[in-house]
């Protein structure tokens, strides 16, 4: 997510969240939806409509032309712009990491879900494995991107991303947690192993040790409104 007025967030569009949403997700809000890719792949797949919310004037430009509409504000701001609740789902991937109080605005989040609407949320995983090398040889050095991006204020680990996250906020029902990534199979896996059995090893690192194998995380919770 891009954190001023003047960046562009772009990439392919995050095909996992495909596999957490569903028929009966008809109306869905991407906050920190970037340049719109992932709720236009959402769009064309599914058929949903989707509404992106972003910081960024010059991501807006370019999302509401991929998305049915797009809204421009600060997150953590006292104001936010007009939206159009209640929707079936809430989809939040790589940008809690982003602000200072994300649980804040997970609180503020829910009155526009539906009632047992869906909270759809992704996460980098700071002991992924690449980032444990790096700390190994004494490293932690900002990036203009990933798990270190350098606007990143929270890092998260497989498992303190549902204390941090789902925990504090009783409304939430946590549905699915898993991580989605890869074993470090060094030559073997450029020269050696077929891309099914690459694929295999991966899903086998994943649910086995998804903290070290995951480099990305997962949450979906239900809203579950308390009389």
């Amino acid at each position: 997510m891009s954190l001023n007025a003047t960046t562009v967030y772009t990439n392919a569009g995050n095909p996992t969240v495909l596999k957490l949403l569903d028929g009966s997700d008809r109306r869905i809000l991407d906050v920190g939806c970037g340049a719109g890719d992932t709720g236009h792949l959402i769009r064309q797949t599914l058929g949903a409509e989707v509404t992106g919310f972003t910081c960024s004037a010059a991501e807006q430009a370019i999302a509401q032309t991929k998305l049915d509409r797009c809204a421009v504000g600060d997150l953590e701001g006292e104001v936010w712009p007009e939206l159009a609740p209640p929707y079936d789902a809430i989809c939040c991937l790589h940008v809690l990491e982003h602000l200072v109080n994300p649980v804040a605005v997970l609180r503020r989040l829910l009155p526009l879900l539906a009632p047992q609407g869906k909270l759809v949320i992704a996460v980098p995983n700071l002991a992924f494995w690449r980032e444990r090398a790096k700390l190994l040889r004494g490293r932690f050095d900002y990036t203009d991107g990933g798990t270190l991006d350098r606007t990143h204020l929270r890092f998260y680990t497989f498992f303190s991303a549902q204390r941090e996250l789902c925990d504090p906020i009783p409304e939430l029902v946590l549905e699915q947690h898993f991580a989605v990534g890869s074993v470090p199979l060094g030559f073997f896996r450029h020269h050696w192993l077929s891309n099914s059995l690459k694929q295999t090893l991966d899903r086998w690192g994943e649910r086995a040790r998804p903290n070290l194998f995951g480099g990305e995380i997962w949450l979906v919770a239900r809203k579950q409104d308390h009389a």
